[in-house]
């Protein structure tokens, strides 16, 4: 369960501020569970890493679910801003 809810913070924190869809988070950490189990263990492993994230960290957008950028700043997602803008 735990690897589960690494996984799904991995994923969400890699997406930036786009997000990602909860069918593709069902498609990625959950394809084995039949479609109702899966979307109950999505939303459990949400609500977990939402409790041990910072208020507000975790945010629903258009696209599906993501971090705030501004609550929770992903190192690698920064490094590649900083790459584009050639800002080194």
């Amino acid at each position: 369960v735990q690897r589960k809810r690494l996984a799904l913070l991995g994923v969400v924190a890699r997406a930036g501020a786009a997000g990602v869809s909860r069918e593709r988070l069902l498609a990625l950490l959950w394809s084995d569970q039949s479609p109702d189990e899966a979307r109950h263990a999505l939303d459990v492993a949400l609500s977990a890493v939402r409790r041990a994230l910072p208020e507000g960290a975790l945010v629903a957008v258009p696209l599906g679910i993501a971090l705030d950028p501004v609550r929770l700043p992903v190192d690698a997602i920064e490094f590649e801003a900083a790459l584009a803008g050639r800002d080194w």
